[in-house]
């Protein structure tokens, strides 16, 4: 029951996410005209992705080790580094961050 609350509650967010910047970046006054075509396109690429059990199982095998190192280790990593840098060098330059 758990895991299932939380997936929903991951995808909520995520669709959140996506039709709130989908609406800023094409300057729509309201966000809720995309919610139901991102939604659309969500499941239509879920289907597409994954139509059965067995490329899903081999998804899982071959694919998605990468793709969960790239984007749940690698990347974070590099943006906190690079946080990190960025910060370094404006103190260095004696330069606030925040303007």
């Amino acid at each position: 029951m758990i895991w299932v609350a939380s997936i929903f509650m991951k995808i909520s967010f995520f669709l959140y996410a996506a039709a709130l910047s989908t609406a800023q970046w094409l300057q729509l006054s309201d966000y809720k005209s995309v919610v139901f075509p991102l939604a659309f396109l969500g499941v239509v690429w879920s289907v597409w992705t994954t139509p059965n059990i067995s490329s899903f199982t081999q998804y899982l095998g071959t694919i998605a080790p990468f793709y969960l190192i790239t984007v749940h280790i690698a990347i974070p990593t590099f943006l906190l580094i690079a946080a990190y840098v960025k910060k370094a060098l404006s103190k260095k330059k004696g330069v606030s961050m925040h303007g």
